[in-house]
């Protein structure tokens, strides 16, 4: 069997679940033949993105919250996702022609919106939020994998058929799932010394700044560590913290250590990522959202605030009222905690592979 997977490296969300899935599929069975493909390794599509959307979300974010919110309404192609389309569907094209594969796996919405069924090989969308918008909708779409109830009745409104959706929660790589693996941090604290993690995405975006300097105001012990991504010049000007004679903070750019870092936090601070909370919930880490890119990042903090194991700040003031309350409240921690693993989906990649391989007529071991 060969199967493509086709990903789009704005933020690192995405690919995240690309990774997770090829882990998954090659744990089945090494020797399916599965390659990623990114649809931004097009000049012009990688353009939009660093020229329009990127420059949108983090220096005009409340206009990207309108785009949004009316395009959830307003479903026709405005005359950019038309061009997308366009030169994706050619992109896909090529991508079979050169690799040939059995099946097509999306997980972003720009190749999921361009596929069509003249293609003539099966292909299968996951929905990397848990929130819905039409952008994901294709009705040539083989299946559908989505987190959440609420996603799978957005389908079906669209007269999708249920049972081509599977709700099996998001694929996440097993290091999160399994294992104990701890950080070893640069600077040695107590133990009694909780270990704030502070997160902006796959980017470094985020009001990380900010962060520090209303947490330097905490009259509590604690460790933080930031992880700026793959933003070099955020992490050269958050790397003077280090320096500060609070000696509180330590800094890292982009990691694959994250399954460590999260098991061994006590707390995360993070925008509203589905794939960094949906990690955050297997590992158990009770999470405080702070400045998530409106649109569906806010829609991502309502629902897994209302999980209750995460917790929204909405101002600055909020921000230190709530991180402070939790570190001195470790039965408040417990509680949030013990509500991560009531909602962890923990097989998700493991289910998503088992059910195409189901469908493509492989046989894996095991069953759903």
């Amino acid at each position: 069997m060969r199967l493509a997977i086709v990903t789009a490296s704005v933020g690192q969300g995405h690919n995240s679940v690309a990774l997770a899935l090829q882990e998954a599929f090659q744990l089945e069975d090494p020797n399916i033949k599965i390659k990623i493909f990114d649809v931004l390794d097009d000049s012009r599509v990688y353009q939009f993105f660093t020229n329009v959307y990127l420059q949108v979300i983090t220096k005009n974010p409340s206009i990207y919250s309108k785009i949004f919110y009316w395009s959830q309404q307003h479903q026709q192609a405005s005359s950019i996702i038309s061009y997308l389309n366009f030169v994706c569907f050619k992109t896909l094209k090529k991508m079979k022609q050169s690799f040939q594969p059995d099946a097509f796996i999306f997980t972003h919405p720009i190749p999921t919106n361009s596929y069509n069924a003249t293609i003539k090989i099966p292909a299968w969308t996951i929905i990397t939020d848990y929130s819905y918008h039409p952008i994901w909708y294709n009705s040539d779409i083989t299946g559908y994998f989505v987190a959440n109830d609420h996603l799978q009745n957005q389908l079906l409104k669209n007269k999708y058929p249920i049972e081509s959706i599977f709700n099996t929660g998001l694929p996440i790589k097993q290091s999160f799932t399994t294992g104990k693996k701890v950080y070893k941090p640069l600077i040695q604290y107590p133990d009694t010394h909780p270990l704030i993690l502070i997160m902006g995405g796959g980017l470094g975006i985020g009001a990380l700044n900010s962060i520090v300097e209303k947490l330097e105001t905490i009259d509590f012990p604690f460790q933080g560590l930031i992880v700026t991504g793959k933003n070099e010049r955020l992490y050269w000007e958050m790397k003077k913290l280090e320096n500060r004679d609070s000696k509180k903070w330590e800094i890292i750019s982009f990691t694959n250590e994250i399954p460590s870092l999260m098991k061994k936090a006590s707390l995360l601070i993070t925008k509203a990522g589905a794939i960094t909370l949906t990690e955050a919930q297997a590992c158990e880490l009770p999470t405080i959202i702070y400045n998530p890119i409106p649109g569906h990042e806010e829609e991502n903090a309502h629902c897994v605030c209302q999980q209750g194991w995460a917790t929204w700040a909405k101002t600055p003031e909020e921000l230190i009222h709530m991180t402070t309350d939790l570190l001195v409240s470790s039965n408040r921690l417990k509680s949030m905690r013990e509500c991560t693993m009531k909602f962890a989906r923990p097989s998700a990649a493991s289910d998503i592979t088992k059910i195409i391989s189901s469908h493509l007529s492989v046989p894996f071991r095991g069953t759903i």
